[in-house]
């Protein structure tokens, strides 16, 4: 099994050919609080380990794959080195089993950076479809939409360090990939976020919006 522990797009843990089942004692202090991150919990060969793992731990399960199909649907596959490819991430050993862990994290990192430039529209029907499902995505989409509503008014992203594993490795301002790449206004603006419209702000409180949606998950 090949997994990585991330944190502000860097890897804290990686572990391969590690036992699911005897993990949770030798990680539980060196993972506390991160996300269990890996390439296909399906492909892994034994999902019902990975996910007790994961519930031991008390941490969220991240499949890196999922998320590659979803946001990058238009690769021809989803293998690593695809989707590694598509990133602009370099890894001439990425087919060695002991460098799998890493490149998983690396990988969720370049792909948190695509979630953070998606336009508001995009986040919120991610944010709706992900409501309810099995995968732990919805709380990257809302805490991406929240970041780029908290930031529209002010030109230095301020990052909410008690969702650190949720935040991008860099200050994003590159296009997105979902949709028609219409995210951008002004493709001459300065490199801050567009302001919102009123109707943007009104939306936030809708019915399902942004509020809801963060209070639902303090409640819950």
């Amino acid at each position: 099994m090949a997994a990585a522990f991330v944190a502000s797009g860097d890897i804290v843990d990686e572990m391969d050919e590690l036992d699911p089942y005897k993990a949770p004692s030798v990680l539980a202090t060196r993972a506390a609080d991160h996300p269990l991150i890996i390439y296909g919990v399906k492909e892994c060969g034994d999902p019902e380990a990975i996910e007790y793992l994961a519930a031991e731990l008390n941490t969220p399960l991240l499949d890196v794959l999922k998320l590659a199909r979803i946001l990058l649907p238009r690769l021809r596959d989803h293998e690593m080195t695809t989707v590694a490819s598509s990133l602009g991430i370099e890894g001439v050993d990425i087919h060695l089993p002991e460098r799998r862990p890493r490149h998983t994290g690396h990988l969720f990192s370049g792909l948190l950076d695509i979630i953070y430039t998606l336009n508001l529209d995009s986040l919120r029907s991610l944010a709706r479809l992900s409501h309810g499902a099995t995968s732990d995505f919805e709380s990257l989409f809302v805490e991406a939409e929240s970041y780029r509503i908290r930031n529209a008014f002010i030109n230095t992203p301020k990052y909410d360090r008690s969702a650190s594993w949720c935040i991008p490795s860099i200050n994003v301002t590159g296009a997105g990939v979902i949709g028609d790449d219409d995210w951008l206004e002004d493709e001459d603006a300065p490199l801050d976020f567009q302001q919102l419209d009123t109707d943007e702000i009104t939306s936030m409180f809708d019915p399902g919006g942004l509020f809801e949606r963060t209070m639902d998950r303090y409640e819950h």
